[in-house]
């Protein structure tokens, strides 16, 4: 340790810097060529079990960082950065609203899949990364990423029929035309 570093603390942080740098590349692996909200609701899907069901390594890891990081600004400093990192990732699928839910969801259902005697099976994930990104069953997605206007459409309106949401926390509200 002291070849390269003068210490514990200074070898630390760089440790998890290498661990965010690693978690961001398997978030890009997982992200990289899905074109429709679909692929990428089932990419995020993947990248959950992929985490839940790597090596043990990489949650003591994680768990490790987060004690430091409510204690310690470097540390809290390093996690804000790995965030941002994963949520610019999501926000290119989704919203920046659904990229910083499903960011959490990401970590929360990682942790208990990872920990859970009876872990949920994949379509309960699926579910729940859906309906954080507006996903409705059987018809088209509430969000989509308008990549030539350079922001998402409205939740408020139904991609591509234009038709009002009929979900009453919505319908409350002046519906935007996409």
């Amino acid at each position: 340790m002291t070849y390269h570093f003068t210490g514990i603390d200074e070898m630390l942080p760089e440790a998890f810097w290498g661990y965010a740098d690693h978690v961001v590349a398997v978030f890009d692996r997982h992200l990289a060529g899905t074109a429709t909200p679909e692929e990428a609701r089932e990419a995020v899907t993947d990248l959950i079990h992929t985490l839940s069901g790597g090596p043990r390594r990489d949650l003591i890891l994680v768990q490790e960082l987060y004690t430091p990081a409510a204690r310690s600004e470097p540390y809290r400093a390093l996690c804000a950065r790995w965030m941002r990192r994963s949520r610019a990732l999501l926000e290119s699928h989704f919203p920046p609203e659904s990229a910083r839910q499903v960011d959490a969801l990401i970590e929360g259902l990682t942790l208990h899949r990872a920990l859970d005697d009876d872990p949920p099976e994949r379509p309960v994930t699926r579910e729940a990364v859906g309906r954080i990104t507006g996903a409705r069953p059987g018809g088209p997605s509430l969000w989509v990423n308008d990549r030539s206007r350079g922001r998402a459409a409205s939740p408020l309106v139904r991609v591509k029929t234009g038709v009002p949401c009929r979900r009453p926390a919505l319908r409350r509200r002046a519906v935007r035309p996409v």
